[in-house]
């Protein structure tokens, strides 16, 4: 009598196997696609389908109450309250709600696919992030290194929507990375790569690093606002920084930020070791090489770019700074996207709360259409 009421069968049917095919079809459409043509925007929030399997526990737990609350009647009453309840069209219900959670999930997950472009402007800074990559950077007097740092602290502070970002790595010569982009996934994903062999030669030229900085501002918007920001131990091997920094001032109106990554309070530096995360230090003429920072250089190329200079500690005060300068209007890109699709999804999920909502469990007979007449006896 009750399994007429709430049968188990009819309801997984609806419930849990048209939800679950539905799933499935949309991993075979991912799994037929070429990778990266399916993105997502929301990628972190795929959590959110756990709230499938609660939903199915939640709608067991209510299904079994009604049954039980059903088998608690007796004599005549019980299948009089069975007939009043379609079985079909509960399941069918039920499964509707849950099929709508399933299609809301997936268009908070942002799909796209189609190929598209997007122009983008913004009103910001130009700004060339030249960071050292030579091998003293992986001496260990800040934590967990020094070229680990400097990346850490670019990420955490420097990713602005409203600026154009440009990287480069520099050692003995330096190697643009980036061009001047507002693709911050982009510039993110260049920096998050960097490595000591990302400069073809070893050594430390901080000269060469800020003439190719300027070079990047060709591209810029007249009137811009340039910036150059140079993560560095201050140990130069070669050419002359502060006559660099000074150029770059007159003939692109930059100006010059050095970043002092190291500890200034440790007075013989720390050992650099002989490869990234190892513990054996570098031996140079059987003696173990140390780097030390040198902020007393950097001052002065700060100075002479009408910059200023500050140990990784005190990046935040620089950051502070480009906020507060004035912002202009940067030349605008064009960028190939993916055309967003979460809409498809999203009225997928309306439809079927839609149905869910109208679609009522007991159905209509013909003694109800009188009753709503008035004509039933």
């Amino acid at each position: 009598m009750t399994r007429s009421a709430h049968p188990w069968g009819t309801w997984l049917a609806w419930v849990v196997i048209l939800p679950v095919l539905i799933g499935l079809t949309a991993l075979a459409a991912w799994a037929l696609t070429p990778p990266g043509d399916l993105p997502l925007d929301g990628v972190n929030l795929a959590w959110l389908a756990t709230l499938i399997p609660a939903a199915w526990v939640m709608m067991a737990w209510s299904r079994l109450r009604q049954r039980r609350g059903l088998a608690g009647f007796s004599g005549e009453l019980a299948p009089a309250l069975a007939r009043e309840v379609d079985p079909a069209r509960s399941a069918f219900r039920a499964g509707m709600h849950v099929a709508a959670l399933l299609f809301i999930i997936g268009a908070i997950l942002g799909p796209r696919w189609g190929r598209g472009t997007e122009k983008i402007e913004a009103y910001g800074l130009d700004i060339a992030v030249a960071v050292d990559v030579s091998r003293s950077m992986l001496a260990r007097d800040v934590a967990p290194d020094r070229l680990t740092r400097a990346k850490q602290e670019i990420e955490r502070l420097t990713l602005n929507p409203s600026n154009r970002l440009g990287l480069l790595a520099f050692a003995g010569s330096a190697s643009m990375k980036t061009p001047l982009t507002l693709d911050q996934a982009f510039f993110a994903q260049a920096l998050a790569d960097l490595n000591t062999g990302s400069a073809p030669r070893g050594g430390t030229a901080i000269a060469e690093a800020i003439y190719t900085a300027g070079d990047f501002f060709a591209a810029s918007a007249e009137g811009a606002t340039r910036v150059i920001l140079v993560f560095t131990d201050g140990e130069d091997h070669e050419g002359d920084p502060v006559r660099a920094a000074r150029e770059a001032r007159e003939r692109y109106g930059a100006r010059v930020f050095t970043i002092g990554v190291g500890d200034p309070d440790a007075p013989a530096g720390a050992q650099v070791p002989a490869r990234p995360g190892g513990t054996e230090p570098l031996v140079h003429d059987g003696q173990i090489v140390f780097s030390k920072l040198n902020i007393e250089a950097l001052a002065k190329i700060a100075e002479a770019g009408a910059g200023k200079a500050v140990p990784i500690s005190s990046f935040k005060s620089v950051v502070d700074l480009l906020e507060n300068m004035d912002k202009q209007k940067l030349a605008g890109e064009e960028r190939a996207r993916y055309k967003p699709r979460y809409q498809v999804f999203l009225a997928f999920g309306l439809a079927a709360l839609m149905m869910q909502t109208l679609l009522r469990e007991r159905p209509r007979r013909r003694t109800d259409r009188l009753e709503r007449l008035g004509l039933a006896a």
